[in-house]
């Protein structure tokens, strides 16, 4: 019988640091854990996928809803979504203004 993989570990100080934009990432298959993930990108451009999973998605959770104008909504739409598609949650609205 196989067994499964222990997931990945992700740190999430070092996933949050520097954090410029968080957006959800969904395809058309699967239930709701295992066709989604988030998608967090640093200033720097650094990009780490968390898929909704993973062991940290809910001390992720609580950090994410912290930042100021985190979209909950869209959280709560998407999660009940199966399409295909990307859906951002939170820009840094300091980096805005540099674009």
């Amino acid at each position: 019988m196989p067994r499964p993989e222990p997931p990945t570990a992700i740190d999430i100080d070092e996933a949050c640091f520097d954090l410029a934009e968080v957006a959800v990432r969904t395809c058309s298959d699967g239930s709701w854990q295992e066709h989604a993930c988030f998608l967090l990108g640093s200033a720097s451009g650094r990009w780490q996928v968390v898929p909704f999973s993973h062991p940290v998605v809910c001390e992720l959770l609580g950090r994410l809803r912290e930042l100021p104008g985190f979209d909950d909504n869209a959280l709560l739409d998407v999660i009940g979504s199966k399409q295909a598609e990307i859906v951002v949650l939170w820009r840094d609205p300091s980096l805005a203004k540099v674009r």
